[in-house]
């Protein structure tokens, strides 16, 4: 009470007793997705300590929307391999480890993008966009879906800017000219990638290369080529299978749709 003579500086102190209260301090154990992306993009796996505590104790996993960005829906595993230095980034085993010790029932690494225009894109596609074998090699050794379709808008033909490969990592090295990865796709003990898979085209990767090729000498030469590798390797993995009778859902075989399309073979 004012009028009893309590001097006013009295009722400041006793207004302040106790700890101030200012801005929360962040939890340095939490895992947020600007957080774990940030460790992947520079390649950091120290970064990375007390993540698997963090995922356990929330019951959460790497595929979860909160991980993933909110546009496409690439993954920290997307991010890694995207950000290769020197053809390496020491985030990604980690990253597949911690993601397997979770028990995630969607593996991390065979999430695809969410968007239509990068739907089905995985990280699988980007290693080989990348021209990276070794990085491959990680991804399929630790599970990689071999057959996975990238078939969003900017992989169709037609599209305007697109870059369409025929969908599946194998096409896709093949019209890319990577015949080392091709080779390991076709023969890793893990998931053999087959000569005779199908985009959402119907097309097999010989109808992907015809689709490619754009007649100039040296576009042919390197088309031919790897058309003819393929046949041979088919003729060794799959004796009994007629690669080039093979019709996409145009009902075309690759040389009819090379003849439709005014290809040179």
């Amino acid at each position: 009470d004012f009028s009893l003579g309590v001097p006013s500086r009295w009722c400041l102190i006793c207004f302040n007793i106790g700890p101030s209260i200012g801005p929360s301090q962040p939890d340095p154990n939490r895992f947020d997705r600007d957080r774990l992306f940030n460790a992947v993009s520079r390649g950091v796996p120290e970064d990375l300590a007390g993540l698997p505590e963090y995922l356990s104790k929330t019951s959460k996993y790497l595929t979860d929307s909160e991980y993933t960005e909110g546009s496409t829906g690439k993954t920290c595993l997307m991010k890694a391999v995207l950000n290769l230095k020197d053809g390496v980034n020491a985030c990604i085993l980690p990253l597949l480890q911690i993601d397997r010790d979770s028990g995630n029932p969607q593996p991390l690494v065979n999430a695809q993008c969410t968007d239509d225009y990068y739907r089905g894109h995985s990280a699988l596609h980007i290693a080989i966009e990348k021209r990276n074998l070794q990085c491959v090699k990680l991804l399929v050794e630790n599970g990689a879906n071999v057959h996975a379709r990238a078939c969003g808008r900017f992989f169709q033909k037609g599209q305007g800017t697109c870059f369409y490969f025929g969908e599946l990592p194998l096409s896709l090295a093949a019209c890319t000219k990577q015949w080392d990865v091709v080779s390991y796709l076709l023969e890793n003990p893990h998931q053999p990638a087959s000569l005779q898979a199908t985009d959402s085209q119907g097309n097999t990767v010989l109808h992907a290369l015809v689709m490619i090729s754009d007649n100039s000498a040296e576009n042919i030469a390197l088309v031919t080529s790897m058309y003819d590798g393929l046949l041979q390797a088919g003729a060794r993995l799959c004796p009994t299978v007629q690669l080039e009778d093979i019709r996409n859902l145009q009902d075309l075989t690759p040389l009819k749709l090379a003849a439709k399309e005014g290809k040179i073979e």
